[in-house]
């Protein structure tokens, strides 16, 4: 399913916008038909951009890390500890900048 914005008048003229999920452009026409409202403009969202703040990520750099990881966990090395001890080890500045926006989120 993805997510509609609308644009859509009532019968006495007032413009109202919102949002909707529906798998289609023709489901939120329906659905504002039903709501008796008159659909000015639907257009899909589109989902946010996956690259990284900053820029992108090397596939190199981020298989070294993952090799690291792999061995800090073969040695026991608890996954949250691991990833710290990765985070402040990055040489790359990028990888280490979204390991920190990341990490903190649920802290």
């Amino acid at each position: 399913m993805a997510t509609y914005q609308y644009i859509a008048k009532t019968a006495s003229g007032e413009e109202v916008t919102g949002a909707m999920q529906a798998d289609s452009e023709t489901a939120v026409v329906r659905t504002l038909d039903d709501r008796e409202l008159f659909p000015v403009r639907v257009s899909e969202s589109r989902a946010p951009s996956r690259t990284l703040r900053g820029g992108k990520v090397r596939i190199r750099d981020l298989s070294v890390m993952y090799g690291q990881l792999s061995d800090l966990l073969q040695a026991g090395v608890p996954m949250l500890r691991a990833l710290e001890t990765l985070e402040r080890a990055a040489t790359n500045r990028r990888l280490a900048e979204q390991g920190s926006a990341r990490g903190r989120v649920g802290r």
